[in-house]
């Protein structure tokens, strides 16, 4: 479990709830959005710390967690989070290429179809007429 989903479970406990979606209400934000955010490790500091100290509960737990969390991040240094933009940035470049790619596939298949432009002079031909 990472230190972020550690962190909601100590949140849940500390607010008496159980479910991630009481606790999405309470934060004013839908449970596919708190879904998001702890998917990503992303923990909202500021709206739980804000939320506790509305439910007057203690917050100095948070604080301790939240400053490990900051050394963490800044223990990385810049070269990998610089390599964290360029691995997103060649993403989206072999996304928009597979996207260039099929639509020259789809323009293809739509030159190979045939669209008959004398369809109404074959039709009102007279050797095309069938007698009755």
């Amino acid at each position: 479990m990472s230190t972020s989903q550690q962190l909601f479970e100590i949140t849940k406990k500390k607010l008496s709830i159980r479910f991630d979606r009481e606790l999405a209400e309470m934060l004013g934000i839908t449970k596919s959005a708190l879904s998001q955010k702890q998917k990503r490790g992303d923990f909202p500091f500021l709206e739980i710390r804000q939320l506790l100290q509305s439910k007057g509960l203690d917050v100095s737990w948070l604080k301790s967690h939240e400053e490990g969390m900051q050394k963490e991040l800044y223990q990385d240094g810049p070269e990998a989070r610089l390599r964290d933009k360029d691995q997103i940035i060649q993403i989206q470049q072999d996304y928009i290429n597979d996207l260039k790619k099929t639509i020259e596939r789809m323009e293809e298949e739509d030159k190979k179809k045939w669209i008959p432009t004398k369809v109404p002079e074959l039709i009102n031909h007279p050797h095309n007429w069938v007698n009755l």
